[in-house]
């Protein structure tokens, strides 16, 4: 076995079990999450309900009732915004550590298409599977409006593309065959005037005869009909 594969073998178990720590990381993050996401709701009915309960008294209760109570409803709103702060910090960290894995992967793919090339074509020239470090320098510089359309323009793009791939695949084989040579047949080719079926198949010469701007002509070749509209 070569230096290479070795080292190939190396980085696969390695990257396993990355992977495998990633998965339990995010396993405990998604259940801690859903933990302060319960508590964070608690907090903010607990608010809700003491804001309801002052709005309703508030003519009822004198000065200093009034103080110590809005004074303890300012303390739930701050407990209830750092929980909320908590839980938002732990999901930006869970998607951080998401994205430095892509990212290395990502890296570590572009590292492989240099080393063993195969053809001309590179999974990471493909679109859509540009490096993550490169794409989400380029994603975070937009606004919220521009990160909107771009994924809606993306979407568009990939279901009008599927649709025209859905639709030549369906046509049959002879229909595109036949759409195809006429495509080709019409494109710089002018149609001819059949010749008229008397005098045995020949045309006649009208090249003596003086032409009247009245007559009628074919609809194909807009030449003098005389009368006889075969070519129609």
């Amino acid at each position: 076995m070569t230096r290479s594969a070795i080292d190939n073998l190396i980085y696969i178990d390695d990257y396993i079990d990355t992977v495998e720590a990633l998965q339990i990381d995010l396993q405990k993050n998604f259940t801690l999450l859903k933990e302060m996401d319960g508590y964070a709701q608690e907090s903010n009915a607990i608010t809700a309900k003491a804001a309801i309960d002052l709005i309703d008294n508030i003519d009822e209760i004198d000065a200093n009732e009034r103080f110590i109570q809005l004074k303890a409803l300012v303390s739930l709103l701050e407990e209830t915004a750092q929980r909320n702060s908590e839980k938002a910090a732990l999901a930006k960290l869970t998607s951080d550590a998401v994205d430095r894995h892509c990212n290395r992967l990502d890296a570590d793919l572009v590292k492989f298409e240099e080393t063993h090339p195969i053809g001309t074509l590179r999974i990471a020239s493909l679109p859509g599977l540009t490096p993550s470090s490169r794409s989400l320098r380029e994603y975070s510089k937009l606004s919220s409006k521009e990160k909107i359309s771009k994924k809606i323009s993306e979407k568009s793009q990939s279901a009008k593309k599927r649709r025209v791939v859905k639709d030549d695949l369906n046509m049959p084989r002879v229909l595109k065959e036949q759409a195809r040579s006429r495509t080709s047949q019409d494109k710089g080719k002018p149609i001819k005037a059949l010749p008229s079926r008397k005098n045995n198949g020949k045309p006649k010469s009208y090249d003596s005869e003086p032409i009247d701007p009245n007559e009628q002509l074919y609809c194909y070749c807009q030449q003098v009909s005389f009368g006889e509209m075969v070519a129609c």
